[in-house]
């Protein structure tokens, strides 16, 4: 289930961010639970729409929000991973993974950064990022909630 984190320490002026309950990418070990994934997935078309990552056309499909984990998405986490750390273990670099705070043993969790570049460069869909256009009501209700 998606939610609101709040970060006890912000993080470069985010004293929030959009999270994830749960691991989502192409490992066994992900639950890719639906709105996790949808909020993956939003997050991360958000993302290429305003960083305009090099890629081959055919890796520029939209995504389709609609609670499944797919290969379309696989890609574009590991894209993401790729972009915002060199530091993940082989069996890491295809996962988002919840964030427990802005960040872990010296790097920053990647959904901390895929909210980090809305935030900075596309400020009104982050902070309105419940009522995006692709947000299903499920999403939309799990967005509402807080934590801690």
């Amino acid at each position: 289930m998606a939610y609101k984190l709040n970060l006890t320490t912000p993080y470069n002026g985010m004293s929030y961010i959009w999270n994830v309950s749960n691991h989502v990418g192409d490992a066994r070990s992900c639950m890719n639970a639906s709105t996790d994934v949808d909020l993956v997935k939003i997050l991360i078309a958000e993302w290429i729409r305003v960083v305009q990552p090099t890629c081959h056309p055919s890796c520029r499909e939209e995504f389709r929000i609609n609670g499944q984990m797919d290969v379309h998405t696989a890609y574009w986490i590991h894209a993401a991973n790729a972009q915002h750390s060199r530091r993940y273990e082989f069996a890491e670099e295809g996962t988002i993974s919840p964030a427990r705070g802005s960040s872990f043993g010296g790097d920053t969790w990647s959904i901390v950064k895929l909210n980090y570049t809305l935030k900075t460069r596309a400020l009104d869909v982050w902070q309105d990022l419940p009522n995006h256009r692709s947000v299903s009501p499920a999403l939309r209700a799990e967005l509402g909630r807080t934590s801690p």
